[in-house]
């Protein structure tokens, strides 16, 4: 992994790199608990005094977030996030925000993020998926399956996104058998054709 540096940066940050290129290796293998004891307090605060020195350290925020939210930090890595988008829009940063938000159960905040990362990025069909699945949760079913509908044209060869829009379907109570014969048809031609 890369050093994180600055044009200023010295031994501390180099050293503060290291460290944090350990935690999140951790984090990803799964060693939770190690993770988290290359983060202690003196580390955070020695990296929140860089991103105090200079708050263009986007990189920093996002290793320190992307290591917290690896090792179910989620509280760490949301403030992170938000220094982030203090700085600048950055669409991972609303991606990742709005997973935080909607699987702590804060469907509205997780809506707001997602819209914002879709304004950023208008032809990722990930986050219509993830847009959908969230105006769904909500109650929104109809605008949830619009949004699942746009994936699926931006994405047809995805079986993921189409078959969250199959399941979804079935949770619409105006949809006849033959319309959900026929999605399941189109589902069928695409991913599991005949000739397989």
């Amino acid at each position: 992994m890369e050093q994180v540096k600055s044009p200023q940066s010295g031994p501390v940050e180099e050293s503060l790199s290291q460290i944090l290129a350990e935690a999140r290796a951790a984090a990803e293998a799964g060693q939770i608990e190690r993770a988290i004891s290359l983060l202690d307090e003196r580390v955070i605060d020695n990296v929140d005094k860089v991103i105090d020195a200079d708050p263009s350290r986007t990189d920093l925020m996002f290793l320190m977030a992307n290591t917290f939210h690896a090792a179910r930090e989620l509280d760490k890595a949301e403030g992170y996030y938000r220094r982030i988008l203090d700085h600048e829009p950055n669409p991972l940063a609303y991606i990742n925000l709005g997973h935080i938000c909607h699987f702590s159960g804060r469907l509205s905040e997780a809506i707001r993020y997602r819209r914002e990362a879709l304004e950023l990025c208008p032809d990722e069909a990930s986050l219509y998926h993830d847009l959908g699945c969230s105006l769904i949760f909500v109650g929104r079913k109809e605008e949830g399956i619009e949004m699942l509908r746009k994936a699926v044209r931006l994405a047809p060869d995805d079986p993921d996104i189409h078959s969250t829009l199959l399941f979804r379907l079935h949770h619409m109570p105006q949809l006849d058998p033959p319309t959900l014969y026929r999605e399941h048809k189109k589902w069928a031609d695409v991913h599991a054709p005949m000739s397989l």
